[in-house]
C-alpha cells in the first residue's frame, strides 16, 4: 500500500489579496517565499485567490474562487457577539467558504490559512484527512474569549506564529501549553535583498520603509530628527511608503501632518510613495541607516530582516517580535520615546566603525533567518520532517 505523504500545500491568503509583487502585503510575501522553496523540492503549491485579483508571481498554481466581500464593521461586531455565545462567527465563515471550491473532500495535503481562525473548522469539515493549519501574522484573538479560541482552533492541526510574542499571546489565551503551536519568524530573501556593492556617498541617509500610519511610527522618526538637527548633525530622512499599498492614493490626514512636521527640517526629509517589492530594494541599497520605529507590538515586520539583509545598521523599537529577529545586531529604543530614538541614531551617525560592525552582524543574522531556512521550519511544522533535498538549490 502506498503510504507516501501528500506534501501538497494549499495556501489561503486574505480573501481579495493579490498574489503579486505589486502588493506590499506581508502575507502574500510569505506565501510566495514558501511556494518558491516548496516547489524546488518537487512538491506542489497552490494558492486560492479571488476572481478578478492579480496573481502574477511566477510560481504556484493559482485557483480562482468567488470570494464575497470581507465583513463590514457591523458584521464583525455581530460575529463577536455570536462567537461569545458559542454560535461561531457566521459572517467571516461565509466569506471564506468559497475557498472550499478549490478542495476535494479526499484531499490529504496541507491547507494553510493566513490570519483566518474562522476557516479552521470550515476546512476540517470539508477535508477531514487534510493537515489544517492557521498561520498567524498578527494578534488574532484579542476579541475572543478563551473558550471561543479553543472551539475555533478545534479543527486546526497546526498553528504557526510569526514570532514568539504571538505564540505566547495565543498560548495564554488557550490557557495551557499546546504542542500544535510553532514559531517561525518572518525572514528575507537574502539573494534579492543584499548589500550595495559600494557604500553610498554624501549625506548619511536614514531610511523608513512601510505603511505611513501611526502604528509604524514615522512621526517618532521625524521628532527624533528634529532633535538631531538641533545638535547640528548632518543627515537626511527618506520616508518610503503610503498609508496603503497604492502610490497614487490621496494623502491621509496623518500623512499631511507628517509633512507639516517635516517642514522644520527643510530639505533633510524626502517622502516617496509606496514602492513594490522590486522597487524598494534600491531604497535599502542607497541608505546608510535603517529605522523601524514601530509604535505598537509589531508581530514580526518584514522590513527588519530585509534591512538587515541589505547590510544596514538598524535602529528599531523594542516591541513585539522585532527583538527576536534583530537579537543583538540591532540598536533598540522604547517607543514613543523619540529622544531615546535620537540617541541611538546619533551613535550611528557619529561612528562609522559602529555602523560597519552592526551592518556585518545584521547581514549574518539575516542569513540565519533567510526564507530558505524559514521554509524548512514551516515544512517541519506541517509534515513533521525536513523537506527532501532538491536537485536545484535546497
Amino acid at each position: 500500500m502506498d503510504t507516501a505523504v501528500d506534501r501538497t500545500i494549499t495556501h489561503l491568503p486574505t480573501p481579495g489579496d493579490h498574489y503579486s509583487p505589486s502588493t506590499g502585503s506581508a502575507i502574500v510575501t510569505v506565501i510566495y517565499q514558501m511556494t518558491r522553496w516548496h516547489v524546488q523540492t518537487g512538491a506542489q503549491s497552490r494558492v486560492i485567490v479571488g476572481k478578478g485579483t492579480r496573481h502574477d508571481y511566477p510560481v504556484g498554481e493559482c485557483i480562482e474562487v468567488p470570494f464575497g466581500p470581507l465583513p463590514s464593521k457591523k458584521q464583525k461586531a455581530i460575529d463577536i457577539a455570536l462567537g461569545r455565545i458559542g454560535l461561531g462567527r457566521a459572517n467571516i465563515r461565509r466569506t471564506v467558504r468559497p475557498a472550499l471550491e478549490a478542495l476535494n473532500a479526499d484531499y490529504t495535503g496541507a491547507i494553510v490559512a493566513y490570519n483566518s481562525p474562522a476557516s479552521m473548522n470550515v476546512f476540517r469539515e470539508k477535508c477531514p484527512r487534510a493537515i489544517v493549519a492557521l498561520y498567524c501574522q498578527n494578534s488574532l484573538f484579542a476579541s475572543y474569549t478563551s473558550s471561543e479560541a479553543v472551539r475555533t482552533l478545534k479543527g486546526a492541526d497546526r498553528v504557526i506564529c510569526c514570532s514568539g510574542y504571538i505564540k505566547d499571546e495565543l498560548q495564554q489565551k488557550l490557557g495551557k501549553q499546546d504542542d500544535r503551536l510553532f514559531t517561525v519568524h518572518n525572514g528575507s530573501d537574502t539573494d534579492m535583498f543584499r548589500p550595495a556593492d559600494t557604500v553610498p556617498e554624501g549625506r548619511p541617509r536614514i531610511l523608513f520603509v512601510g505603511r505611513v500610519i501611526p502604528d509604524k511610527g514615522p512621526n517618532l522618526l521625524l521628532s527624533a530628527a528634529v532633535n538631531l538637527a538641533n545638535k547640528g548633525l548632518d543627515f537626511e530622512i527618506r520616508i518610503v511608503g503610503s498609508a496603503g499599498f497604492n502610490a497614487r492614493a490621496d494623502l491621509s490626514p496623518f500623512e499631511r501632518n507628517l509633512r507639516e512636521l517635516a517642514n522644520q527640517l527643510g530639505d533633510r526629509v524626502v517622502f516617496v510613495p509606496f514602492q513594490d517589492r522590486v522597487q524598494v530594494i534600491n531604497e535599502y541599497r542607497s541608505a546608510t541607516i535603517f529605522c523601524a520605529p514601530s509604535n505598537w507590538e509589531d508581530p514580526c515586520p518584514l522590513i527588519v530582516p530585509e534591512g538587515m539583509a541589505c547590510g544596514l545598521p538598524v535602529v528599531a523599537s523594542r516591541k513585539g517580535g522585532i527583538p527576536e529577529v534583530g537579537q543583538d545586531t540591532v540598536l533598540y529604543f522604547n517607543p514613543p520615546n523619540s529622544d531615546e530614538l535620537a540617541d541611538q541614531l546619533e551613535k550611528l551617525l557619529v561612528d562609522p566603525a559602529l555602523r560597519r560592525d552592526l551592518a556585518l552582524r545584521a547581514r549574518a543574522r539575516a542569513e540565519q533567518v533567510s526564507w530558505k531556512n524559514q521554509y524548512k521550519l514551516v515544512h517541519q511544522a506541517l509534515f513533521g520532517e525536513t523537506p527532501p533535498v532538491s536537485t536545484v538549490e535546497m
